[in-house]
């Protein structure tokens, strides 16, 4: 069996490797900020992000906000556990 390869010059590889006016590609998508992934971080424990900073200052209250948002997140990721693995037992 015997492959061919693509030239260099052919549209298709170029597009598969974003090699068109801009150049390279860069891989693995837009780069976050440390801002950004707090944010995101923040929304999932159920934390205003507007107002964290004054929260931490509370550090009892911090610690219970902390606490009760890593229970939400795990329960969450239990529940798509659970309904992954229901899916799987279905479409078997």
């Amino acid at each position: 069996m015997t492959t061919k390869c693509i030239p260099d010059e052919r549209i298709p590889k170029q597009l598969v490797f974003g090699e068109l006016d801009r150049g390279r590609q860069s891989v693995g998508g837009q780069e976050k900020r440390v801002k950004d992934t707090l944010k995101v971080s923040l929304k999932c424990f159920n934390i205003d992000s507007t107002c964290w900073e004054s929260l931490a200052q509370d550090h009892q209250m911090w610690h219970r906000k902390n606490t009760r948002g890593a229970c939400i997140v795990e329960n969450h990721h239990a529940l798509m556990h659970k309904r992954a693995a229901r899916k799987n037992r279905t479409h078997n």
